[in-house]
């Protein structure tokens, strides 16, 4: 199976998060632990949707899009004195400031800065939809593209090697 729904993807969400977060003087602990646990929700869908190889159903998507409001919930459920920036994160991690990403119509984003080392591990990892990775010039405006708070992307940019443009 290519890298995607586990193969250490957690493990580089939260440890990249938390030194996003330290950069811009967050909670690292938190951060750590919402980037960890970001897609947890994903034991709630169907492992064929998780590793289909080609683009998904409108229906399959809508169940992949559900996985950070289960996720959520599973972290509440889970652990009742969860700290809520946790869940917001783990809920928001999709959310864009352009009103788009899911779940909702919810404007507010994922605080710990999860969302920003999900995509950045997204992009630079091969999964089984996308086995090819981004790099240089290409990856830094496909970062950008993301609607994604500046002051994060400019702390992933100087932890990674990346040169904004």
């Amino acid at each position: 199976m290519v890298e995607g729904t586990c193969g250490g993807h957690a493990e580089r969400v939260g440890l990249l998060a938390s030194r996003i977060a330290f950069l811009l003087k967050l909670d690292v602990e938190l951060a750590l632990v919402a980037g960890y646990l970001h897609d947890v929700g994903k034991v709630c869908v169907c492992p064929s949707v998780l590793n289909k190889p080609g683009p998904l159903t409108t229906l399959e998507r809508q169940a992949m899009q559900h996985h950070a409001a289960y996720g959520a919930q599973l972290v509440q459920e889970g652990w009742p004195a969860v700290p809520a920036e946790v869940v917001t994160a783990v809920l928001r991690h999709h959310k864009r400031l352009d009103g788009q990403g899911y779940p909702g119509r919810q404007m507010e984003l994922d605080p710990l800065s999860a969302a920003v080392a999900d995509i950045y591990d997204a992009l630079t990892q091969p999964w089984v939809y996308r086995p090819w990775v981004w790099a240089g010039p290409e990856l830094v405006q496909a970062l950008f593209a993301q609607a994604l708070p500046r002051a994060p992307l400019l702390a992933l940019c100087s932890l990674v090697g990346l040169r904004p443009s």
